[in-house]
């Protein structure tokens, strides 16, 4: 499950750093919950991810579930 969410921020989250031949290695995105900083390079094992029907990508903690379905979902744009 922690590969399958490291993948989906390295393909929609910012990326950070770059392998010699031009593929990201290091991508940021933010918890829709709390705001804060989620690096494809921290231990993703609490962190889920929705993708939706018009390919926007949100990610949020497991202790922020709550607070992403009873607020208003910020979305980082590219």
């Amino acid at each position: 499950m922690a590969s399958d969410v490291k993948k989906m921020i390295l393909k929609y989250g910012k990326c950070t750093a770059y392998a010699p031949n031009g593929r990201t290695t290091e991508a940021v995105t933010r918890c829709t919950g709390c705001g804060e900083k989620i690096k494809s390079t921290d231990d993703l094992t609490h962190v889920h991810f929705s993708l939706t029907k018009r390919k926007t990508c949100l990610f949020w903690h497991e202790k922020c579930t709550e607070k992403v379905w009873s607020s208003r979902i910020y979305v980082e744009r590219k």
